[in-house]
């Protein structure tokens, strides 16, 4: 059994600062965030901690996987997340998405979990769906707990 840990994203911890860099350099990251959201995930981060954000680097046993978002947005939580390039198709994603679920249900008492989601994102979209999400608009996916289109 797997281990997950987290902490909060730190511009001052050099860690930190690689991973954001890596993932920030590494251009399927930069063509899904680019794409949708119109700048690349550091960006993402200067404007997420000037919210009601958490920015979490994520590890498994003791390694790092990659970054979560967690937003909240007028009484509704978005996640982001991503994953570092030799991390990809490991399962890190789900097990990360699937974490992050339980701990916002917990922490936020039941509120409305939702993705955004690139339409291109194939990879994030089957890791959605496989953890609980339905689809609830062209690139919007909501959690249901119930495993129930909403």
């Amino acid at each position: 059994m797997e281990n997950i840990d987290f902490e909060d994203y730190r511009t001052s911890n050099i860690r930190h600062r690689t991973i954001m860099m890596n993932l920030n350099n590494d251009p399927e990251v930069a063509r899904f965030f680019y794409d949708f959201h119109g700048y690349v995930i550091s960006a993402l981060t200067n404007r997420y901690l000037n919210q009601k954000t958490r920015v979490l680097v994520v590890s498994f046993d003791g390694e790092d996987v990659g970054m979560i978002f967690i937003n909240d947005v007028m009484d509704k939580i978005e996640l982001a997340y991503a994953i570092l390039p030799d991390k990809r198709k490991k399962g890190y994603g789900h097990k990360m998405l699937e974490y992050f679920v339980e701990y916002v249900r917990t922490m936020y008492d039941d509120t409305e979990i939702f993705l955004s989601i690139n339409q291109k994102n194939i990879a994030s979209i089957k890791t959605a769906l496989s953890v609980g999400f339905v689809k609830a608009g062209s690139i919007i996916y909501k959690y249901d707990k119930k495993g129930l289109s909403v």
